[in-house]
């Protein structure tokens, strides 16, 4: 639900009953954002939880922000290499960089599609460099430790481009087969081509489907 352009929020996550966007002024590397807690059922605020001014290395957009709840009180925004960490019980926030090796030139890497791990504490999310995906995993403890736990591109048939689609794609991870699943709108122009993957984590292998 939109009120006013000033107003449009992103990647909506639920924690602990709460639903909760963040809202992003971009101007160049300078990055304003507010997350903010929302009315499920109208669309509109009801508060702002936190708001803080960055300046980041790589794009951080509203069309390439991804949302994910631990299960508890804290809530995680990413976007390129930028994650937002968000305590919604002590209303605090702080960014990490994930990846401080991003290079526009040399190293243009992007992460999207953010899940949680929760057994094991880890955010998981597709690394896309290279028109190449990995499956990564990273800790935050403090700093972030990023580990590649599967490699997707290698999985894929010679016939598709070797890389998730970042504009047109969904991701969900499942604890009960410890599998993360990725749909994709793979080919843009027709002949359409939508697939459905399924990365098991325990078996590491993955499941590929053409959908449509």
């Amino acid at each position: 639900t939109f009120f006013s352009q000033k107003d449009n929020f992103v990647s909506p996550v639920f924690s602990q009953g709460n639903l909760y966007a963040i809202k992003l002024k971009v101007d160049n590397f300078v990055v304003n954002y507010e997350v903010i807690q929302i009315d499920p059922l109208a669309g509109g605020q009801i508060s702002s939880v936190s708001s803080k001014s960055i300046t980041v290395k790589s794009p951080c957009t509203p069309a390439t922000m991804s949302s994910v709840c631990n299960g508890g009180d804290l809530i995680y925004f990413l976007s390129g290499t930028n994650l937002i960490e968000v305590n919604v019980s002590t209303k605090t926030s702080r960014y990490i960089d994930i990846d401080p090796s991003f290079n526009a030139t040399n190293n243009n890497v992007i992460y999207l599609g953010l899940e949680y791990k929760r057994d094991e504490g880890l955010l998981l999310a597709l690394k896309n460099i290279n028109r190449v995906s990995t499956l990564v995993s990273i800790k935050i403890n403090p700093t972030p430790v990023l580990t590649t736990i599967f490699d997707i591109a290698s999985k894929f048939p010679d016939i598709v481009d070797r890389q998730i689609n970042p504009e047109f794609y969904s991701t969900t991870y499942d604890p009960c087969d410890n599998s993360y699943y990725i749909s994709e709108l793979h080919k843009i122009s027709a002949p359409l081509s939508t697939y459905l993957i399924e990365v098991n984590l325990d078996r590491k292998e993955m499941k590929f489907k053409e959908v449509a």
